[in-house]
């Protein structure tokens, strides 16, 4: 059972797309954002109940927009944003 954070409130992105592929077993993973990204959870995720989405959907101009394909198991994926 692990806990992992993946945090890109300090990352610096020229991409306006980025792909994160998350599978967890009975642990969970916490995704964070900073605020103005876009996160959308991916129509093949599978559990998607597993899947909480805090995030705005739709990115500000110029922000990119993550989408996440998640494969929680007995597990959950968490997305979360900063605010401003």
């Amino acid at each position: 059972m692990m806990h992992i954070e993946i945090d890109f409130t300090e990352a610096v992105c020229p991409h306006r797309e980025v792909t994160v592929e998350a599978t967890c077993g009975a642990g969970h993973i916490r995704l964070v954002v900073p605020a103005g990204w876009g996160v959308r959870v991916d129509g093949s995720s599978t559990n998607t109940g597993h899947i909480v989405n805090k995030a705005a959907e739709a990115a500000e101009p110029g922000a990119p927009t993550v989408t996440v394909v998640g494969h929680p198991r007995s597990g959950l994926i968490k997305i979360k944003q900063r605010r401003h």
